[in-house]
């Protein structure tokens, strides 16, 4: 129907729409009215629309408050389990402690007492005593340890139940130097029964050593001079009823000892001996000789340990020893140079001027003093000394008053100086790597019957020691070929104007005496001489440089052991240069390398050692027909 007839039904007064039917319903006014009215007459009164939550929404409501008290209960039923559960157990309720003696003899045998003690409600599982110490004890007589390695070992518990306090005992011998400290450490390992974690529990002892087991001992004198000889000797026995094997005595001389001698000789440098296997009651002595030099009233102090490697190589000390001697003044001084110096390194054929100066600084005059020079070397040309009176049995000069009439009394403040030369040996004989690092000492000493000697020192007289160092060897040749080389050259012999030829040169170094290293020999070719790049062996190669520029050549030797070239071949390599001449050198030989220099460093003595030689020309040998020609 269209919008205007609609409007006209339901605006116009004669329509018949609202006769029309339809279903009943409670928005219906008339409807509405009869049902309010009915209402109010059955009632009497009007009656009030509802307020708050309808039916369903409480029932959800409640629904809800149910569940989350049920969460509640549950969360706090869970939370009482563990709770109870863990109050059943507590680590700090579990303890471990060794109980014992805290000082003991070496060699004695000890029982300690491990308490465990577990406070909770819960048992223990799996419970195991782990044991650490030093190899300064060893455990003797325990039925239920089990050794796991050196140092460690561990004891099985198994299950410790519940509020329970047990014991394990610990029987063992220490074996270390008086006064020294061995630790003792116990870890119990468990798991509660009620948990799947491992917990520890520590426990750690230290035990004070009265006495060692191998007796050691050391004298030495209380006194010395600088630059005194002095000797140490050493005593060991054991004490104890062990057997002890490869024992070693390990010495730390003092700063300033200088070591000349053993007896026996050291088994490993100049301060450790080999001592091997010593049964109760067995025992040694070592002798040991040296110098020692320091300033007035400085205490010097000689250390002993004697003990064993462990299976990890680490030193187990059974003794130790230390005793101190200190240097004092005498009132006779002397001191000696060598060639004006008091430090200096030698080369073979170097003539040596000793000059000793003595001096008495005391406050008194001293009868029938003696000046004697120790000098030991078997580079030296000692059949050429001069001066003083030589002994070859003790190699010592000696000069006293019939010498020197001033030291028949020599007065205080006075004194003076005496001297002495040898050469050393031209050629020094090198028949392994071993012949190497030469010294030549020499030791200076002044003495009188005035001085007394203190009892427990040595005898207080004037001293001075020297040591030079011989500087190693090297030598350097050059060789120009044409034929028989092992680079093959060309061109005419003897050279022609306008024409090129090619020469080997060949570079070989002898070094004798010392280690060397860092060896560079260095030259250069004349303007008109060309570098080839051909060299020999390829091994050498890259060690052979050519700037074009200067024309300057370098061969890096490298480092050299003592006796290349004497006991070894020589260190070689060879280049190859050519020339083409000029007709301005007609009758003339060439230039083909102008002088060489090695140089390298001595590793013995540090010096910097150089060697040079000459130019060398195309002259091969006793060649004639090296002139240019036309």
């Amino acid at each position: 129907m269209p919008l205007k007839d609609i409007k006209k039904e339901l605006y116009d007064p004669d329509s018949e729409i609202e006769k029309r039917e339809h279903e009943a319903s409670q928005f219906d006014p008339v409807i509405s009215a009869e049902s309010e009215s009915d209402e109010f007459q059955e009632k009497g009164e009007w009656i009030k629309p509802k307020k708050g939550l309808s039916a369903s929404q409480e029932k959800a409501i409640k629904v809800g408050l149910a569940i989350v008290g049920a969460v509640a209960v549950l969360a706090l039923i869970i939370w009482g389990v563990i709770k109870i559960k863990n109050s059943a157990f507590d680590e700090s309720r579990v303890t471990l402690k060794i109980e014992g003696i805290e000082k003991v003899d070496s060699t004695r045998l000890v029982e300690y007492k491990i308490v465990y003690k577990n406070d909770n409600r819960t048992a223990l599982e799996d419970a195991e005593i782990f044991l650490n110490y030093s190899e300064n004890f060893q455990p003797e007589d325990n039925v239920n340890l089990e050794y796991v390695n050196s140092g460690n070992s561990k004891i099985y518990l198994g299950k410790i139940e519940s509020r329970s306090e047990k014991e394990v005992g610990l029987k063992g011998k220490f074996y270390a130097p008086e006064g020294y400290v061995v630790y003792l450490k116990a870890t119990l390992q468990y798991r509660p029964s009620n948990f799947n974690s491992v917990f520890v529990t520590e426990s750690k002892k230290s035990i004070n050593v009265k006495s060692s087991p191998i007796l050691l001992e050391i004298d030495a004198p209380l006194e010395a001079a600088d630059g005194n000889d002095i000797e140490y000797l050493v005593d060991y026995e054991n004490i104890s009823s062990r057997y002890f094997n490869n024992l070693r005595l390990e010495v730390e001389y003092p700063e300033g000892f200088d070591f000349s001698s053993g007896d026996p000789q050291p088994s490993e440098g100049e301060s450790v001996w080999y001592l091997g296997n010593l049964n109760a009651g067995d025992k040694g002595q070592i002798k040991i000789r040296g110098s020692i030099a320091g300033s007035e009233n400085e205490a010097k102090v000689v250390k002993l340990k004697l003990g064993a490697l462990d299976d990890n190589s680490n030193f187990v000390t059974y003794g130790e020893r230390e005793k101190l001697t200190r240097i004092i003044t005498s009132p006779l001084s002397i001191s000696q140079t060598v060639n004006g110096l008091t430090s200096l390194n030698v080369r073979t054929g170097d003539e040596l001027k000793y000059k000793l100066i003595y001096r008495n600084g005391g406050v008194i005059g001293l009868k029938d003093v003696i000046i004697t020079a120790k000098i030991e070397s078997s580079i030296l040309d000692l059949s050429k000394i001069r001066g003083g009176s030589y002994n070859d049995s003790n190699s010592t000069i000696t000069w006293k008053a019939v010498d020197i009439p001033q030291l028949a009394n020599l007065q205080p403040g006075d004194g003076g100086s005496v001297d002495f030369s040898v050469p050393v040996l031209g050629k020094i004989p090198t028949e392994s790597d071993r012949d190497k690092n030469f010294t030549i000492v020499s030791v200076a000493k002044i003495d009188s019957p005035d001085i007394p000697t203190s009892i427990g020192s040595n005898k207080i007289i004037g001293s001075n020691k020297l040591e030079i160092k011989l500087n190693s060897t090297v030598i350097l040749d050059t060789e120009v070929r044409y034929g028989g080389s092992s680079i093959e050259n060309s061109g005419p012999v003897p050279p022609e104007v306008g024409k090129e030829t090619t020469y080997t040169i060949r570079w070989s170094v002898t070094n004798v005496h010392n280690d060397i290293s860092g060896a560079k020999v260095t030259s250069s070719l004349p303007t008109g001489v060309e570098f080839t790049g051909e060299i020999s062996p390829d091994s050498e190669e890259e060690r052979i440089s050519f700037n074009e520029r200067t024309n300057q050549i370098i061969w890096d030797v490298g480092n050299l052991d003592n006796g290349i070239g004497v006991i070894g071949p020589k260190k070689e390599v060879s280049f190859q240069v050519s020339v083409t001449p000029q007709a301005s050198q007609v009758g003339k030989g060439l230039v083909l390398l102008n002088s060489s220099t090695i140089i390298a460093e001595d590793l013995f003595t540090s010096d910097t050692i150089k060697s040079e030689i000459k130019e060398k020309s195309n002259k091969i040998s006793d060649d004639i027909n090296y002139k240019v020609v036309e």
